[in-house]
């Protein structure tokens, strides 16, 4: 249409291997625009697999999915397991059920290695749970944890920033910032809330 990719209902796009002649990738195109109601606009398999190895949903030309599911889902494909989830509305990172809009995996065990937390697009956490979280895939332990508001590493009542031994846990860097500022923390351990 016009010089522009289209087709209603189905793919517009259809990408095939050379050498194993499977279909490996399928895109839905609305004049020219990335767009499907009813499924991802875009799919990828593995070549030599033949699985899944990514799903991405548009509507309109932004990330959308709708009912709390990720918009986009990358699968590492010898194991099927999702390494990557992204959850966008309306083409910004949002979720509208509660949890990450970021989530990274390691491929081999599936364990959660990484997450972020936004709310239309901008970073948000709240008093006790932090905005972005990185995870040892082998312990299990927190390493970094970011408190942000919109861009910038902000918490009124504990540091902002906290970094631990993948092995132990034990704290190795605490760092206090308002509205990305960075400042000495408290004096003690009590009673001490900004917002306050």
């Amino acid at each position: 249409m016009n010089g522009q990719l289209h087709r209603e209902g189905y793919p517009a796009e259809y990408c095939y291997d050379s050498v194993t002649g499977k279909c490996i990738r399928e895109v839905y195109w609305l004049r020219g625009t990335g767009h499907r109601n009813d499924g991802p606009f875009m799919r990828t398999w593995d070549p030599m697999t033949g699985n899944i190895a990514l799903e991405r949903w548009m509507k309109f030309g932004l990330d959308h999915r709708e009912g709390g599911l990720p918009s986009l889902t990358r699968y590492e494909p010898t194991t099927g397991i999702a390494t990557e989830e992204q959850y966008c509305v309306d083409g910004q990172e949002h979720r509208i059920t509660s949890g990450p809009t970021r989530i990274l995996r390691n491929p081999d065990s599936g364990a959660i290695t990484y997450e972020e937390w936004k709310t239309y697009g901008d970073y948000y956490c709240e008093t006790d749970r932090a905005s972005v979280v990185e995870i040892d895939a082998k312990s299990g332990v927190v390493t970094r944890e970011e408190f942000r508001e919109g861009e910038h590493l902000h918490r009124s009542n504990g540091p902002a920033l906290i970094e631990r031994d993948p092995t132990t846990g034990r704290i190795l860097t605490e760092a206090y910032f308002i509205e990305g500022v960075a400042w000495s923390g408290p004096t003690t351990t009590s009673g001490f809330d900004l917002d306050s």
